[in-house]
């Protein structure tokens, strides 16, 4: 585990090392932190209590503990969610409303993303980073590495993913077989991923036609213990448990 997490972190400080000089062309870069009323285990849950602070609190502190962030926005469709602002004096934190029919489901995340963008990037120059209150464990860390990982490979957007290393099969016409485990030599195309709905990273311009990752999607590995996210109750209280252990 500690090997793992030093090549991570080399790969981390390696990207960001070579497109430092470039960031500027690519500004403003924001973090959007959307929220909404229904639709989720319990109403409001960016209101849930992880410790002292509240999901919405945990997400807030993470990007602003970055300075990659030019601008921070809480978007949500139940106003209430600007008092939470209100405890922090970082100037780039801003609340912007949310047509509550972009909450629903079905509806693409580009629908909240795309008025947010026009008054900020009116060029559409820039990038733009998910960050969700469902992922209380993430670092500013991984919230950069999604920008640095777009720019270095050139691409559209960047997604968070994590490495399945437990065989997994697949039924055919004879049963069952692997389909990511090989003998001999392995490859990285032979490694199964999975998306950890941790943080992502979009080119401004994408969203103008509608879509959140254009035609250029690359991913970068995020450790296991930074990509929990809260999908259920017994995922809500499995975190307090663990940041209760976190702090002891």
């Amino acid at each position: 585990t500690e090997n793992s997490l030093r090549i991570l972190n080399a790969r981390r400080t390696i990207k960001k090392d070579s497109i430092a000089a470039r960031l500027k062309e690519f500004r403003p870069i924001i973090a959007v932190i959307p929220c909404r009323k229904n639709y989720d285990f319990y109403p409001d849950l960016w209101r849930e209590n992880i410790l002292e602070d509240s999901l919405l609190e945990h997400a807030i502190k993470s990007c602003m503990s970055s300075p990659i962030f030019d601008h921070i926005v809480v978007t949500s469709d139940n106003p209430d969610a600007r008092e939470t602002l209100e405890k922090f004096s970082d100037p780039r934190l801003l609340f912007m409303g949310r047509n509550i029919e972009h909450t629903i489901p079905s509806c693409s995340i580009v629908a909240s993303l795309e008025p947010i963008v026009r008054s900020l990037d009116a060029r559409r120059s820039g990038i733009t980073v998910l960050s969700y209150i469902q992922s209380p464990f993430i670092s500013r860390h991984i919230l950069e590495e999604a920008v640095h990982t777009l720019l270095v490979n050139d691409a559209d957007s960047a997604f968070a993913v994590q490495e399945i290393h437990d065989p997994l099969l697949k039924r055919t016409p004879n049963g069952l077989v692997p389909i990511n485990y090989s003998r001999g030599i392995r490859t990285d195309f032979d490694t199964i991923y999975l998306q950890a709905r941790t943080a992502s990273a979009t080119k401004n311009i994408n969203l103008k036609t509608g879509s959140l990752t254009g035609s250029k999607i690359v991913n970068f590995v995020v450790p296991k213990e930074e990509s929990f996210f809260i999908e259920n109750k017994k995922d809500l209280e499995i975190a307090r448990l663990l940041s209760v252990r976190s702090v002891k």
